[in-house]
Order: C-alpha cells, then sequence, then structure tokens
C-alpha cells in the first residue's frame, strides 16, 4: 500500500507540474507573439509613410453634409436615387449604363457621364445599397475623388428627410484648388429640393436646369 501511495503522490505531482508549465506558456504567448511581431521587416510601409509625409503637395479634403425635406414617402422618393431614374427629375442628366443587372440603381452598379451632364463627368460605382434606407457611392474624376451617403428616414408626418454626408478629396494641385474654391455650406440641397418636389407633385421633371 506504500508503494501504491508514493506513486500517486508521484503521478500527482506530475499533473500539478505540467499544468503550472501550461499556464506559464499561455501567460507569455502574448509576449512571443509581439515579440514575433517586432521581428517584421517593417522598412517599406515607413518608408511609403515617410514620403507620404515629406510631400510638398498636400491634397485637400473638404466633409459636408445637408439635407432636404421633401412630402412624400419613402417608398415613392426611394427609387429616385438611381442613375436611371435621376433622368426623369433631373434637367441635363444623362448617364451611360456600364453595369447593372435590371438597368437600376443597385449595389456595386457601375455608370459614367460625360462633361456635358448636369453634374460634370466621371466614373461612378455604388458602394452600399440597402432597399427605402440608404445609398452610398464613389465618383472618380480626375482632380477629384468623392465619397457620398444619401440616407433617407422618415418622419412619420407624410414628409421624408434625405440626408447628403460628402467627402471630396483632391487628386491633384486643379483639386486642391477646386476644393479651396468650394463654399463652407453647401447650396445644393434648395435646388435639390425643388427638383424633387416638382418631380413628386406633377409626375415630370423641370424643363429646364436650376442655375
Amino acid at each position: 500500500m506504500k508503494v501504491l501511495f508514493r506513486l500517486i503522490g508521484v503521478l500527482m505531482a506530475f499533473i500539478l507540474f505540467i499544468c503550472v508549465q501550461v499556464t506559464h506558456v499561455q501567460a507569455q504567448r502574448p509576449n512571443l507573439l509581439k515579440k514575433e511581431y517586432q521581428k517584421m521587416d517593417t522598412k517599406k510601409s515607413e518608408k511609403l509613410v515617410k514620403r507620404y509625409f515629406d510631400r510638398k503637395i498636400k491634397y485637400q479634403r473638404k466633409v459636408h453634409t445637408f439635407a432636404v425635406d421633401v412630402k412624400t414617402t419613402v417608398e415613392d422618393f426611394f427609387p429616385l436615387l438611381c442613375p436611371s431614374r435621376e433622368a426623369d427629375w433631373i434637367p441635363g442628366w444623362d448617364c451611360d449604363l456600364i453595369y447593372t443587372s435590371d438597368g437600376y440603381a443597385e449595389d456595386k452598379c457601375v455608370f459614367t457621364t460625360e462633361a456635358s451632364n448636369a453634374v460634370g463627368e466621371g466614373i461612378w460605382t455604388f458602394t452600399e445599397f440597402r432597399q427605402n434606407e440608404f445609398i452610398a457611392f464613389v465618383r472618380f474624376q480626375k482632380d477629384m475623388l468623392t465619397h457620398c451617403k444619401i440616407t433617407v428616414s422618415d418622419n412619420q408626418d407624410g414628409t421624408i428627410t434625405a440626408t447628403w454626408n460628402v467627402t471630396q478629396t483632391a487628386l491633384s494641385e486643379e483639386g486642391n484648388r477646386i476644393i479651396s474654391n468650394l463654399p463652407e455650406k453647401s447650396s445644393h440641397s434648395t435646388g435639390l429640393e425643388k427638383m424633387l418636389t416638382h418631380y413628386l407633385q406633377n409626375k415630370k421633371g423641370l424643363l429646364h436646369k436650376l442655375h
């Protein structure tokens, strides 16, 4: 029996030793991973970051938000946020659809506009699309990159509010000049509200561009 108790004691001591070692390794693992990461060669990425901050020309960015209130329903309003449907209510709007499954707005649809368009030239692609809630798109131009998200909310009083969140980033010195000349407060809301209200009330767009 003494031999048996001794064997059990040795076994328990061994198990306790193993548990302590495992706990120690687990506690040290985050530090080991950190040391491994610190050994990574990051010279190239650091060089890119330094080149960015050393650049003589600093490209500008402007962020602005505006909203319009329209007497309508979300179901009637939301479909108008579409490259095809905008031809119905924006005077001078035209586009060339590059990719869309049904000819209308959808996530990742792509289209282009020419310089003669009401808003100028650009390559556009939707980056988000949630029916009756919001859309988001990116517009590529020679001197400017624009990110825009339009959110639609029901005010529960027969009106909706559409909010534009726009971020414009210069891609060149000319882009910097354009951004520096942009007004501090966007003037788009008045024109958009007039065009949308006219279309929704009269079922047809304005005949002439707003100035």
